[in-house]
């Protein structure tokens, strides 16, 4: 995840200093609807027993979308306010096993995977034209949390999938406070690329857990935006 971070971050940079871009004056209003992606994991996210193999935890991807409206106190800061949905959770990594008569089943995915309606309250400084730095509060209010497992395996020269999804909801906290910190930089279009890595601050876990520590949320979001002067 940090690797992806920082080619984003790069890629970014590299796009500042090739484009000179206007700011808005100060005193504007905007509305940005963005779109993408999220990859997430838990802090504290315990190893899987699998018979004799231990399955280390791993980030999981998810869906992002929202909307973010913003004022300009100047031509270099902004103060924006937002609303969003994001999948987040944790994953597990690959592993295999033999099941009932000998058959090879691989497991492709396994993840804890949680919805959240989130509002996100930043400051945005404009370090160079189109190019801004963030940071804030976001609020998290969860809507959805589920054990997903997605397991193949082939018998009598036939490919079989088996999926499974039950809710946990009720061992997670139904509120969430994170500490977003992120870039994003503006096309004269303009299209807006926004990379934000959010950093719980709060536990998601509402009950004991196996291993003893508490979980919280770490979530990396990549989107695209359009943003429009209100």
């Amino acid at each position: 995840m940090k690797k992806i971070l920082l080619m984003a971050a790069a890629a970014m940079m590299t796009a500042a200093s090739a484009s000179a871009q206007a700011r808005f004056d100060k005193g504007t209003f905007t509305l940005q609807p963005r779109i993408g992606g999220t990859g997430s994991m838990f802090v504290n996210a315990p190893d899987m027993q699998a018979g004799s193999k231990t399955v280390e935890s791993t980030a999981t991807g998810g869906s992002f979308i929202g909307i973010d409206a913003e004022y300009y106190l100047s031509r270099r800061l902004g103060l924006a306010a937002g609303i969003n949905y994001s999948q987040a959770g944790t994953g597990w990594e690959e592993y295999d096993y033999t099941g009932a008569g000998g058959v090879k089943m691989e497991v492709k995915e396994t993840a804890w995977k949680t919805g959240y309606i989130n509002v996100p309250v930043t400051i945005n400084w404009y370090v160079l034209k189109g190019l801004a730095l963030k940071t804030g509060l976001q609020f998290g209010f969860l809507t959805s949390a589920d054990d997903y497992s997605r397991t193949e395996y082939s018998t009598g020269g036939v490919d079989y999938t088996l999926t499974a999804e039950n809710s946990i909801k009720d061992d997670f906290n139904k509120f969430d406070v994170s500490l977003p910190i992120g870039l994003s930089y503006e096309f004269k279009v303009p299209i807006v690329l926004d990379l934000r890595y959010n950093i719980g601050l709060t536990n998601v876990n509402k009950h004991a857990t196996a291993n003893g520590k508490d979980y919280s949320n770490i979530q990396a979001v990549f989107a695209v935006g359009y943003k429009f002067k209100l």
